[in-house]
């Protein structure tokens, strides 16, 4: 028994090394889901109360027939080693009797040495291997309820005393002090969480005796066994700011951290369309020949030129002068197409305009702005259409300094659709600071209406 407790305690001491280790590397490699053991409130301690009685809840029986349960108290240190592995040192003291008043079952009363016994545990000392059993699924990143289980190796010293059957002289185990005994505590229990800090435990632990003399008699071949249900409280120690490892779950944690990596992958994937999509009209608007001469409008000097007109390489019509000419021809040109602006364009703009958003106080446009803007960009590249940009502020602050912001933010969002491939020249970008209001500004909400950037479509 002395070998088995000697190489527990070592076991124990080896887990907790590489706990700790292994945490540390962790952390080390990751510094985010599994942060270590520093990073959360890894030390407890615990208080209960609750009955002692020999045998156990299945049996209850052992040297006697009736065995009449006692109090008993206990007292723990906890510290948490992973998510799910935990060492407690435990301390519990107890007391119990028990007789011979119940008839067996074939109806005859068990007699022996003593008419029956009591019992007092001074201490039952422990160490033992927690195991949580809850904190680690998919369904809950903190969890409220936690099942484990425990195992561990310890000392009991106890005082037993009872009346012999023969002549009801009282007799004890020992003449003075506590015999003591090696004893083998398995148990399972819950623990509810009230508060960050606190949580309500209950569990049952059956302690297995390295000896026989328990209820002061020697009777049949099992060595004793004595049983603790017990209600107490769990206290969490350290930093208030660092959350409890016992109520902290990994798997969910993973599970949503990598929800997250997915959507912020999709919304780049996405970037990345839409970039694309817009490169693929500049392209296109670099290949238009709007006068069908051959050379592209941005190398064409001359615009409007005829169809069938000769043209030379900048797109200006090559006229050859005849020796003799009976009559001029006047060769017309036809103007430029031009676009009509729909319901849909519109839309394109109203849009855009409604998620035109800056840095409080400055003129830099928000990332949020930037979908609706390149759907603006390809809409302009598209179609050729012209863009006016009303900038407008609410009545805080200086007038001429609200002027100047108002065109400032107007400028900004220009310089973006320019970076995106829009010539400046089809963009104008203008201020009315406050001279405009669409709300009231008295408050907050009529504020923020009125600091605006407006998104006008020209037909060009």
């Amino acid at each position: 028994m002395k070998r088995v407790f000697i190489t527990l305690v070592g076991i124990s001491l080896s887990l907790s090394s590489w706990a700790q280790t292994d945490s540390a590397k962790v952390e080390d490699a990751s510094g985010n889901l599994f942060r270590g053991a520093k990073a959360f409130r890894s030390w407890s301690i615990g208080i209960n109360g609750g009955f002692s009685q020999v045998g156990s809840l299945p049996g209850g029986m052992n040297d006697y027939t009736v065995n009449k349960p006692g109090y008993g108290v206990g007292l723990y240190v906890q510290k948490d080693l992973t998510h799910f592995l935990s060492l407690r040192a435990d301390v519990q003291s107890g007391s119990f009797s028990g007789d011979n008043s119940r008839l067996q079952g074939d109806g005859t009363k068990r007699v022996l040495k003593y008419q029956g016994y009591e019992t007092k545990v001074a201490y039952a000392g422990s160490l033992n291997v927690v195991f949580s059993i809850l904190n680690v699924n998919w369904l809950s990143k903190k969890n409220t309820i936690n099942l484990f289980g425990t195992i561990g190796l310890g000392s009991v010293a106890y005082a037993s005393e009872g009346r012999r059957t023969s002549d009801s002289v009282l007799e004890k185990l020992k003449a003075s002090g506590n015999a003591t005994a090696l004893f083998l505590p398995i148990g399972a229990g819950a623990k509810v969480k009230m508060s960050n800090a606190i949580a309500l435990e209950l569990g049952y632990r059956v302690h297995f005796i390295d000896g026989d003399n328990l209820d002061l008699t020697h009777f049949g071949t099992n060595q004793d066994k004595y049983g603790y249900g017990y209600i107490g409280l769990q206290f969490m120690l350290g930093k208030k700011s660092k959350p409890a490892l016992t109520w902290h779950n990994p798997a969910k944690e993973l599970a949503e951290e990598t929800t997250r990596d997915l959507a912020q992958m999709r919304n780049t994937v996405e970037e990345v369309l839409r970039q694309n999509q817009l490169l693929s009209a500049q392209m296109e608007n670099l290949k238009t020949d709007t006068d069908g001469d051959g050379v592209i409008d941005l190398l064409d000097k001359c615009p409007g030129t005829s169809i069938h007109a000769k043209v030379n390489q900048d797109g200006c019509e090559v006229t050859n002068t005849p020796t003799t000419t009976t009559r001029e021809t006047k060769t017309t040109v036809p103007p430029p197409p031009t676009t009509t602006i729909t319901d849909e364009d519109r839309l394109i703009a109203k849009e855009a305009q409604a998620s035109i958003a800056f840095q409080p106080e400055r003129a830099d446009l928000l990332f949020s702005s930037n979908k609706a803007l390149d759907k603006l960009a390809l809409l302009l590249i598209q179609k050729g259409y012209k863009l006016k940009l009303i900038g407008h502020t609410d009545n805080i602050g200086d007038d001429n300094y609200n002027l100047f912001f108002s065109k400032a933010r107007a400028e900004s969002v220009k310089s973006y659709l320019v970076n995106a491939g829009i010539s400046s020249v089809n963009i104008d970008a203008i201020g009315y600071g406050e001279t405009q209001p669409i709300a009231p500004n008295n408050t907050p909400e009529g504020r923020k209406k009125n600091n605006r950037v407006e998104v006008v479509l020209i037909e060009k």
